[in-house]
């Protein structure tokens, strides 16, 4: 992102520039976000649907909005949101191959 010279914006404080950090970066599914300081990432994991837009299903790879009933698993450390019950079983069934959008690995 550096050499690409994005200065994305904080999801939690949009005035302000997130910081292109390792310590701040939280991966959310496929979603990978930056924050502008640890404060503002400790209050979006407290409430990740408040701040984040559209995700990816990792098993239809469509985007749509999760809400609080959306289905979820947790997979090595990771929140992933599924648009509907039966790709979140399929994940499940073989999460490995399927955690990570590029490679199968998370």
């Amino acid at each position: 992102m550096r050499a690409l010279k994005l200065e994305p914006m904080c999801v939690v404080e949009p005035e302000k520039k997130a910081m292109i950090d390792s310590s701040l970066r939280l991966q959310l599914g496929y979603e990978i976000y930056y924050f502008s300081s640890r404060a503002a990432m400790l209050r979006f994991q407290k409430e990740p649907l408040r701040y984040s837009g559209p995700m990816t299903d990792p098993i239809t790879k469509r985007r749509f909005k999760p809400t609080a009933k959306s289905p979820r698993a947790e997979y090595l450390g990771r929140t992933y949101y599924f648009s509907a019950d039966s790709t979140r079983t399929r994940f499940l069934s073989g999460p490995e191959k399927l955690a990570d959008r590029h490679t199968g690995a998370n």
